[in-house]
């Protein structure tokens, strides 16, 4: 039980994490990260220059933004698959 409270607390944590990286970008950015993340869900550092490029970010931090965007938009798909495997066990 402890294990799945800190899964869940994981989750949750970095959920919260997400919506405040997305909150630096506009509407149209976000959509175009969407966008990308279905084709490549971890841009490496050259993939970042380019989508900051293509999205006129020149500052720095807003790189690291980036960085953050997809690794909680990754996290949280994951969160999804495990809520979904939870279901499945508690329907069982």
């Amino acid at each position: 039980m402890v294990h799945e409270d800190f899964i869940r607390q994981f989750f949750a944590e970095r959920a919260a994490q997400f919506v405040q990286v997305e909150k630096k970008f506009t509407n149209e950015q976000i959509q175009y990260l969407r966008q990308y993340y279905t084709t490549n869900k971890c841009p490496g550092i050259d993939e970042i220059v380019e989508i900051a490029n293509h999205l006129n970010i020149n500052n720095f931090i807003y790189r690291i933004y980036l960085l953050n965007w997809f690794c909680g938009a990754l996290i949280d798909e994951i969160a999804v698959q495990q809520r979904r495997y939870e279901a499945t066990i508690t329907a069982a």
